[in-house]
This record gives structure tokens, sequence and C-alpha cells, in this order.
């Protein structure tokens, strides 16, 4: 009987019997990892996960789009108060060049000093009325990268305000000067401090506005650099 399986089956007779229980145990063995890998596969493709992952993103988009625009609906000004800038700027334009012109003019009251002073700051007067005109009328992608300048030049000419205003004031306290007269490039040099300070205001309004517009341009359009 033992001749006939042996023969029958000669690859049993030629296994030892530490491989016979290898192989009885991995025929045994429990499919852990299949069974893992299915499961991981099921949930992932469940239509509550993949309806969950595909609203979710829409849902934050929504938010915060809102967010943004709300937040640039905050930071934007009521018409009236652009036609009140737009009005104060163009009345600080007319003035500047009022004063130029009156120091030129009039012999008795002619002095360079002044009267350049009157044209930088009308000069700075009409870039900031531009600014808020290019806010309401122009498109906001392409002037975004024009108020760099605004924001550069602002800076730059309030600094040199700051030292020209102590300059003339310094000045005029060592030399004893009156306030009156003022004909003459060597006098006049409190009233030329104070079209100095005139210069820093629009400067810095000049700075300021170009500085606010700008980010309220890269808060609503975040494709902008």
């Amino acid at each position: 009987m033992m001749n006939l399986e042996s023969s029958a089956n000669p690859q049993a007779s030629a296994l030892s019997p530490k491989r016979e229980a290898e192989l009885h145990e991995l025929c045994n063995e429990k499919p852990v990892m299949p069974v893992a890998v299915i499961h991981v596969h099921n949930l992932y493709n469940s239509p509550e996960v993949m309806e969950q992952t595909l609203q979710n993103p829409a849902n934050d988009e929504k938010k915060y789009n809102s967010t943004v625009d709300t937040t640039s609906t905050r930071m934007e000004p009521a018409p009236l108060f652009m036609k009140l800038r737009i009005g104060f700027a163009a009345t600080g334009v007319f003035v500047g060049l009022s004063i130029l012109l009156f120091f030129q003019a009039d012999p008795n009251l002619r002095n360079l000093h002044i009267a350049l002073w009157g044209l930088a700051s009308a000069f700075f007067a009409l870039m900031t009325m531009i600014v808020h005109i290019a806010h309401l009328k122009w498109n906001r992608d392409k002037w975004v990268h024009r108020l760099k300048l605004g924001i550069l030049l602002g800076f730059i000419v309030q600094t040199g305000c700051i030292v020209a205003f102590l300059t003339y004031i310094i000045l005029a306290a060592v030399q004893n000067q009156p306030l009156y007269p003022l004909d003459g490039n060597e006098r006049g040099y409190y009233v030329a401090a104070v079209w100095v300070f005139m210069t820093w205001k629009w400067s810095f309004a000049l700075f300021w506005y170009s500085r606010a517009y700008r980010k309220m341009y890269i808060t609503r359009y975040e494709t902008i650099p």
C-alpha cells in the first residue's frame, strides 16, 4: 500500500516534514492584505466620500471668493467720497498754479522759492487727482502696476520735503527774517516753508492713495503679482 502511494505521487515522498508543515501553514493563512485593499478601495469609492470630495473644494472656493468680495467692498470708498477726493485735489492744483503766477507776475512779490514750491505742490496734487480718476475710470488690471511709481515717487518726495522744511525754518531763524517783505530770493523763507509743507501733503497723499488702491486691487484680484 505504501509503495503504491509513493509511486503514484513521487513528489510527496520527496518533501520533508518541515517543508510539508510550511506548505500547510501557507495554505491555511488568512488573506489579510487583499481584504484590507478591497476595504480601502470601497471606502474611497463610496458615493458619500466621492460627493464630499467633489463638493468641498467648490464650497471652499465659494467661501474664499465671498470673503475677498466682502473685504474689497468694505475697502471701496463711496462715490461721494471719491468725488470729494477729486475735487480737493483739483483745488490743490488750482491753488498751486495760482501761487506760481502770483509770485512771478507781481514785481513787488517776486520770489522764486515760493513760486517753485507752489508749482511742485500743484504737480503732486495733479498726480493725486489722476490716481483718483484712474481708480474710477481706467482698467485696474493695467493700472495696478503703474501705482508702484506713485508709491515710490511719493515716498521719496515727502522725505525730501521734511528736510527742505527744516532747512527753510532754520535759515529764516538764523537770518532773523521777517514775514514781510517777500520780494527777492533771499527773503520769504517762512512762506516758502509753508509751500514746502503743502508739497509734502500732496506727495504724502500720492503715496497713501497709490498704496491703498494697489492693496485693494491685489486683494480683489489674487492673480495680479
